[in-house]
């Protein structure tokens, strides 16, 4: 099994973290790096040196594809879940969390487990394999190891082997560069509730699912990449269906798919966009993780989400490299590039563009790389919408427009592309307040900037907090 550099890279740091005797290690690699390819290499070296070994996840997505990797590498394996076939004598098992969870103490126990998008330890399920296991080495691999409630992964593991970022993977040719593109201002969300710390679907739906904004879907998809191969993400069934149908009568072929559907269904489905008899498949939260089909051009997000490890691999299907694929298309309508997560200091961050550099930690929340903040302002052409860096002509068009400071020209009900830097000044903000020591630099802060009184307390009891 041949690796490319950087996955022999990857293995050999993961090695090296079991040498040094930890048996819970977090094993990051981007969308798109071979997760699984490289998951499939631990489980053939694994079976060589005669350790059972399981690889297990919790959809049938994702027990399917590295089923079919196995197949590729010659990796004989059996299946530890409903109406699959189960064979006892099997050296790897590829298993169903929940049918796992439900059949401990039946199983003979691994000494490898290999836990896909392992970011989702925490449920009981993925618990109760932990404790029913705690001699086996186990590998949690994500492309995003933050959890929504922001509870870092140490609370699992006990040490993380890092890849290389998305940036780097496209630097070096193994991952594809993207043009996005994002609403100018971001939708009004403040009256959707939140449940298990993301917005309530339901509420969603009603203020998303309407002609107005699927228009806007439809007219600028378009008009950037026009009959390119692409996911739609929706809020619900009923919107995902919604959708599909107005693609459709746009003249856009569009199906939806759900997990509801028999699996038959859904596999010819499948078939058919992958194929490319169908340009656009719409669903809602069925490909966050585990589809890999690397002719995916274009991703359309209609589905506002505060989680970021949900909206980074949204982006990430579209990144694969693929022949005669230029570039990939992010539309932003749910103007996810502008949502939040919350860091070590208690402040609120915008999630930023896929291959913004951010320093994956165990501990909990997430770092970004510290980096001197941009005073470059980008500019976007009236006339081709095309965003560059101040010039008296467009590059792009040959426009000549005035420079304005941190003006961007904005055409109504057009996308504009996003550019990592914007949103300088809002950065610096926030790292002001990050490196506040004492509760009256907070509450000159506060005064500052008009904050609400109380502001400054409630800043600074998260701080004393977290240092105790």
């Amino acid at each position: 099994m041949n690796l490319r550099p950087y996955q022999r890279e990857f293995v050999e740091g993961l090695r090296e973290k079991i040498r040094q005797g930890h048996k819970r290690i977090v094993g990051v690699l981007p969308t798109g790096a071979g997760k699984t390819v490289v998951g499939s290499y631990l489980v053939q070296s694994s079976v060589e040196r005669d350790n059972l070994t399981w690889w297990l996840a919790h959809r049938k997505e994702l027990i399917d594809q590295p089923s079919k990797t196995f197949h590729d590498f010659d990796i004989p394996h059996s299946f530890i879940r409903s109406k699959y076939p189960y064979r006892e004598g099997s050296m790897v098992q590829i298993g169903s969390i929940p049918t796992v969870a439900k059949r401990l103490g039946k199983l003979v126990r691994p000494r490898l487990m290999i836990m896909d998008e392992g970011h989702h330890i925490g449920a009981a399920t993925w618990q109760s394999i932990l404790d029913d296991n705690p001699d086996a080495v186990v590998i949690f691999l994500t492309a995003t190891p933050i959890r929504l409630d922001g509870q870092g992964m140490g609370n699992w593991a006990t040490a993380m082997v890092v890849g290389p970022s998305t940036r780097e993977l496209m630097d070096m040719g193994y991952l594809c560069d993207y043009k996005m593109y994002a609403p100018p201002k971001q939708l009004d969300l403040s009256g959707i509730g939140r449940q298990a710390g993301d917005y309530r679907k339901k509420a969603l739906a009603d203020a998303l699912n309407k002609p107005s904004i699927t228009g806007d879907a439809i007219t600028h998809y378009k008009q950037i990449c026009d009959g390119e191969k692409g996911i739609v993400f929706c809020v619900n069934v009923q919107h995902s269906k919604d959708t599909a149908q107005r693609f459709c009568e746009a003249g856009v072929k569009c199906e939806h798919i759900d997990g509801t559907m028999p699996p038959a269904l859904r596999d010819a489905i499948m078939r058919r966009f992958r194929a490319g008899e169908t340009t656009l498949l719409s669903n809602v939260d069925l490909f966050d993780e585990g589809l890999d089909v690397p002719d995916v051009v274009v991703v359309i997000g209609l589905r506002p989400s505060k989680s970021m490890s949900k909206i980074l691999q949204q982006w990430g299907r579209a990144l694969r490299m693929f022949p005669g694929k230029e570039c990939a298309y992010i539309l932003d309508h749910a103007g996810n590039s502008n949502a939040t997560w919350r860091d070590h200091e208690g402040c609120d961050q915008p999630v930023g563009l896929p291959d913004d550099e951010r320093q994956w930690t165990l501990e909990d929340g997430l770092r970004r790389k510290k980096s001197e903040a941009s005073t470059v302002v980008t500019k976007t052409c009236p006339e081709c919408l095309y965003v560059y860096r101040p010039a008296p002509r467009c590059p792009q068009c040959g426009h000549s427009a005035p420079v304005q400071a941190r003006e961007i020209e904005v055409v109504e009900g057009e996308l504009e592309e996003v550019k990592r830097q914007e949103r300088v000044a809002k950065k610096e903000a926030r790292m002001e307040v990050g490196r506040a020591e004492t509760f009256e630099e907070l509450l000159a802060i506060e005064k500052e900037r008009g904050y609400k009184n109380g502001w400054a307390r409630i800043r600074w009891a998260q701080k004393s907090k977290r240092r105790n």
